[in-house]
């Protein structure tokens, strides 16, 4: 990731962010079609029952 990738806002203008996530086209889609898309971008992992067997809850707020 470089720093283009990254985009900061104040708290203040966060409300001004639009979401570039095209919300009717995906709640169109079947689970079918938004897994095909999920299996061919090279960037994304989908997260089968054996990962959710293996998770484990961490909480940031508890010191170790």
């Amino acid at each position: 990731m470089s720093e283009n990738d990254i985009t900061r806002v104040s708290l203040e203008d966060l409300d001004d962010l639009k979401s570039r996530t095209d919300w009717e086209r995906l709640e169109s889609s079947s689970d079918e079609e938004i897994e095909s898309a999920v299996e061919s971008d090279p960037d994304a992992e989908l997260l089968d029952a054996d990962w959710f067997r293996k998770a484990q809850v961490v909480d940031p707020s508890v010191d170790k």
